[in-house]
Protein backbone atom coordinates (compact mmCIF):
# COMPACT_ATOMS: atom_id res chain seq x y z
CA UNK A 1 0.00 0.00 0.00
CA UNK A 2 1.20 3.55 -0.78
CA UNK A 3 0.67 7.07 0.23
CA UNK A 4 1.37 10.38 -0.22
CA UNK A 5 1.03 12.21 2.99
CA UNK A 6 2.63 15.67 2.33
CA UNK A 7 6.13 17.00 3.12
CA UNK A 8 7.10 14.75 5.89
CA UNK A 9 10.52 15.93 6.00
CA UNK A 10 10.00 19.34 6.00
CA UNK A 11 11.60 20.23 2.16
CA UNK A 12 8.66 21.67 0.57
CA UNK A 13 8.21 18.64 -1.37
CA UNK A 14 5.95 15.39 -1.44
CA UNK A 15 6.99 12.55 0.05
CA UNK A 16 5.50 8.79 -0.28
CA UNK A 17 5.13 6.36 2.70
CA UNK A 18 5.39 2.62 1.76
CA UNK A 19 3.62 -0.51 4.11
CA UNK A 20 4.61 -4.01 3.18
CA UNK A 21 1.98 -6.64 3.45
CA UNK A 22 4.16 -7.67 6.90
CA UNK A 23 3.52 -4.74 8.04
CA UNK A 24 6.93 -2.90 7.45
CA UNK A 25 6.47 0.96 6.99
CA UNK A 26 8.85 2.83 5.04
CA UNK A 27 9.05 6.35 4.16
CA UNK A 28 10.60 7.70 0.68
CA UNK A 29 11.64 11.47 0.42
CA UNK A 30 11.25 13.31 -2.35
CA UNK A 31 14.12 14.55 -4.02
CA UNK A 32 12.40 17.17 -6.58
CA UNK A 33 13.53 15.48 -9.67
CA UNK A 34 11.03 15.15 -12.22
CA UNK A 35 12.52 12.45 -14.22
CA UNK A 36 13.15 9.05 -12.57
CA UNK A 37 14.96 9.79 -9.63
CA UNK A 38 12.06 11.77 -7.98
CA UNK A 39 12.47 9.52 -4.79
CA UNK A 40 15.35 8.72 -2.46
CA UNK A 41 16.34 5.09 -0.91
CA UNK A 42 13.31 4.30 1.28
CA UNK A 43 14.06 4.50 4.96
CA UNK A 44 12.15 2.20 7.47
CA UNK A 45 10.01 3.89 9.62
CA UNK A 46 8.65 0.81 11.96
CA UNK A 47 7.00 -2.44 11.95
CA UNK A 48 3.86 -3.73 12.23
CA UNK A 49 1.02 -1.68 10.41
CA UNK A 50 -0.64 -4.53 9.42
CA UNK A 51 -2.95 -4.48 12.15
CA UNK A 52 -4.51 -1.11 10.38
CA UNK A 53 -6.62 -1.58 7.48
CA UNK A 54 -6.25 1.88 6.03
CA UNK A 55 -3.27 4.51 6.53
CA UNK A 56 -4.64 7.44 6.03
Amino acid sequence: MLVVPGDIDGDSKGDVLGRLPNGDLYLYTSTGNAGTADLHRPGKVGSGWNIYKNMI
